[in-house]
């Protein structure tokens, strides 16, 4: 008896058979409804004969990660407006689990952010959910503020090495 852990795609209940690929992971209790074809997933457990015995089984997602500069802001709805480099335009729905950093101006550190520190024109980083990417209106997971400052003359502090 071998244990090894296989990456692949879900192809049905009956095949076995694996794609191998790669990509994040987040696990998450799976029901073998909750299971569709080509999801992407990562199992661990015994092989028996060329069969597997699943002990654990990981879930991956798709997500999109883009940038692009922000040209509205919905105080109300907690929304930004976005037109990406690729010319895609989102709104930006953050919630209160989403991980918000901004970028210092002048020393390049990334601290946290609030939803009062998002500006028009500032660039903004972001990731969301791909299967939610063909929708106008996402919920992003992670944002990084650039501020409009950091890309004007002087604005970077050197310390000067000792």
């Amino acid at each position: 008896m071998s244990r090894k852990i296989i990456i692949g795609k879900f192809r049905s209940e009956r095949s076995p058979a694996f794609a191998r690929e790669g990509g994040t992971v987040q696990e998450r209790n799976i029901k073998k409804c909750c299971l569709g074809k080509d999801d992407k997933l990562i199992v661990e457990g015994p092989i028996l004969e060329g069969q597997i015995s699943a002990n654990i089984i990981y879930k991956q997602f798709d997500y999109l990660v883009s940038q692009g500069q922000i040209t509205g802001i919905d105080k109300d709805n907690f929304t930004i407006d976005v037109i990406t480099s690729e010319k895609d335009e989102y709104t930006l729905s953050i919630e209160k689990n989403t991980v918000q950093r901004i970028m210092h101006a002048k020393t390049l550190a990334i601290e946290k952010a609030g939803f009062s520190k998002y500006k028009v024109g500032d660039s903004i980083h972001f990731v969301s959910e791909a299967s939610k990417a063909e929708e106008k209106q996402i919920i992003a997971l992670r944002t990084v503020i650039i501020p409009q400052e950091f890309f004007t003359e002087g604005s970077i502090e050197v310390k000067p090495e000792d």
